[in-house]
């Protein structure tokens, strides 16, 4: 097939979009697709990739490479890029990753309108809360990691306790991780705690472990990706994801189970499903409950279950998952999604 995808972030931006969207597009290209990719994101620091990746493209430019596909694959509802496949009359399927709006707040008009849009369109939903969340039939693939990267490595001493990975902003939680660790520390329950990431919430974070007087156990690393990041996850024992707002998926999770930590997460979305068996939950933006699940946490996830577990989230089975679908909306126009994705809502 030839395949347009548009993925508005791409790499070498850092995130859970960027970098399902790339372990596809490199998923589809093995399996001798022609992959074209279309995004906002900048050359920057960009490693070379088998397949052409068109930045910024002038209108014009986006027309022709979708006129010239057998369909088009959107990474997130944008829906300026649907006008695209609508204009060529080109098949779309969108990968949902995320919600339209902050679903603590009222639904937007944007967001009320792309609920409209999704029933007519294929699409994909990255967890079973993404697909209860949408307004249209989805197939649920969960997402993919890069399990060349993020694996056990056993030389690596597991040294250190608590395990932070993400942006630095208030909805991702790290202040309450750190708050926790202070908890736990007046119970005498002395957690070694790294936080990875950067962000604008960086320096109120360092203030925060200054005040509670945990400078002596807490890390900063700044940003990791790649070897690095997996080095320092075989480093820790316990990976919190500790989001104050609904995670549609949360990819770190399934690296920090393949690198061997225990993961403790926020129940709301569906991090509870890259989580698995391999961890533990808590109310979002509970405290007490964030604490109880450390006190009560596992050294390490059971070998057999998170290898079972991991298995469905390999880069090579969720695009095979994705071909499927790609597959049949080929013979579909835009607005007639798939027999089979659109009564059963499951892959076909």
């Amino acid at each position: 097939m030839r395949i347009v995808v548009c993925s508005p972030a791409f790499h070498p931006m850092i995130g859970g979009l960027e970098e399902v969207a790339r372990l596809c597009c490199l998923e589809f290209h093995r399996a001798g697709h022609q992959v074209t990719v279309i995004t906002d994101t900048a050359l920057g620091g960009a490693a070379e990739l088998p397949f052409p990746v068109v930045r910024r493209p002038t209108f014009l430019k986006i027309l022709h490479l979708v006129a010239g596909c057998d369909v088009f694959l959107e990474f997130n509802m944008s829906l300026k890029g649907l006008v695209f496949p609508l204009l060529c009359g080109k098949p779309a399927v969108v990968s949902h990753q995320s919600w339209f709006s902050d679903i603590r707040q009222p639904a937007t008009k944007r967001a009320r309108l792309k609920h409209w849009t999704s029933r007519r369109v294929i699409n994909i939903a990255c967890s079973q809360a993404v697909k209860d969340y949408l307004s249209a039939e989805a197939a649920v693939i969960p997402n993919a990691y890069d399990d060349h990267t993020f694996r056990l490595i056993p030389e690596m001493e597991r040294g250190r306790d608590l395990l932070f990975v993400g942006r630095l902003v208030s909805d991702k939680g790290a202040s309450l991780l750190v708050e926790a660790v202070g908890r736990l520390a007046l119970d005498g329950i002395d957690a070694t705690l790294t936080i990875t990431g950067s962000g604008p919430e960086e320096e109120p974070l360092r203030q925060q472990v200054r005040q509670l007087g945990l400078e002596a156990r807490t890390s900063f690393t700044g940003p990791l990706r790649g070897e690095a990041l997996a080095r320092e996850m075989n480093r820790h024992r316990i990976l919190v994801v500790p989001s104050l707002w609904a995670e549609p998926f949360g990819i770190v999770a399934l690296e920090g189970i393949a690198c061997g930590c225990w993961v403790i997460g926020s129940e709301q979305g569906g991090l509870k499903d890259a989580i698995g068996p391999c961890g533990a939950t808590f109310p979002n933006g509970s405290v007490e409950g964030l604490c109880g699940a450390l006190k009560e946490a596992h050294t390490g996830p059971n070998p057999i279950m998170a290898s079972f577990h991991l298995k469905t989230h390999t880069s090579r089975i969720v695009a095979a998952a994705y071909l499927k679908v790609l597959e049949k909306a080929k013979f579909c126009s835009l607005i007639c999604p798939p027999k089979g994705v659109r009564k059963s809502g499951h892959l076909p």
